[in-house]
């Protein structure tokens, strides 16, 4: 049996209301029923997911954190600095934990 990525969650302070990252979140959960991933605290995770609800992405990385599978930067509305159509935004950050978790698989 394949083991599930274990994915970590850090959040912003929340300066942008028009952002409800805890909305987003429970998307980007949605997107992943099914799928072999495991929600830890940050610390434990192999992949950790930031969001920020606006581009200057103020959502701490302690210093000497190397997750094995890096980041993954929602801020605002973009993915890794790419611009995504808010609507589009949790299906594609799911997305991208799915295709980690795939390369873990192999």
């Amino acid at each position: 049996m394949t083991k599930a990525l274990l994915v970590g969650v850090r959040f912003c302070g929340g300066c942008n209301p028009q952002f409800n990252r805890g909305d987003f979140w429970r998307a980007v959960q949605d997107c992943l029923v099914g799928e072999a991933v495991q929600f830890v605290p940050a610390e434990q995770a192999e992949l950790i997911l930031i969001i920020s609800g606006c581009v200057v992405d103020c959502t701490s990385r302690p210093e000497g954190e190397n997750p094995r599978y890096g980041y993954l930067v929602v801020a605002g509305d973009t993915l890794n600095r790419a611009s995504i159509s808010y609507d589009l935004l949790a299906v594609r950050t799911a997305e991208e934990i799915k295709a980690a978790s795939r390369e873990k698989a192999q």
